[in-house]
C-alpha cells in the first residue's frame, strides 16, 4: 500500500524516471542520503513514510559541496502529501535528511533521465 501511495504522491513526471534513493527501512534521526552522482533533475521530494516528521531536501552542484537549493527543515507526511520538495530543474546531486528526533522510514525520491 505504501508503494502505491508514494507513487501517487510523486507522480507527474513523464520525461524522466522517478526513483527512490533512500533506504526502505527505519533509520535513526540524522540519517542522510544522496544520489551517487549528478544528472539532470526535475525534482527532489522527501517525506516521512508512516506519520508526520521533520525532513529536509537539498540540491548540490555537481562537485558535491555547493548547496544550490535547500527546503529547510519541514514537517512532512507521505500519506497526506506534505513534502519537503524542490521543483527546480538542473544538473544536481539530490540529498535528503531525517531531521526528526525518533527513528522512522524516510522516503527520498528524485528524477533522472
Amino acid at each position: 500500500m505504501l508503494v502505491g501511495l508514494v507513487a501517487l504522491i510523486f507522480a507527474g513526471v513523464a520525461a524522466a524516471e522517478i526513483f527512490r534513493y533512500s533506504s526502505t527501512s527505519v533509520v535513526a534521526p540524522g540519517a542522510t542520503f544522496r544520489t551517487d552522482g549528478h544528472t539532470w533533475r526535475e525534482h527532489n521530494r522527501v517525506c516521512r513514510a508512516d506519520n508526520s516528521g521533520l525532513a529536509r531536501a537539498r540540491y548540490y552542484a555537481p562537485g558535491g559541496t555547493t548547496v544550490i537549493s535547500d527546503t529547510g527543515v519541514l514537517w512532512t507526511n507521505c500519506q497526506t502529501g506534505a513534502l519537503a520538495a524542490l521543483e527546480n530543474n538542473g544538473d544536481y546531486i539530490s540529498w535528503c535528511r531525517h531531521e526528526g528526533t525518533v527513528s522512522w522510514e524516510i522516503v527520498c525520491q528524485t528524477t533522472r533521465p
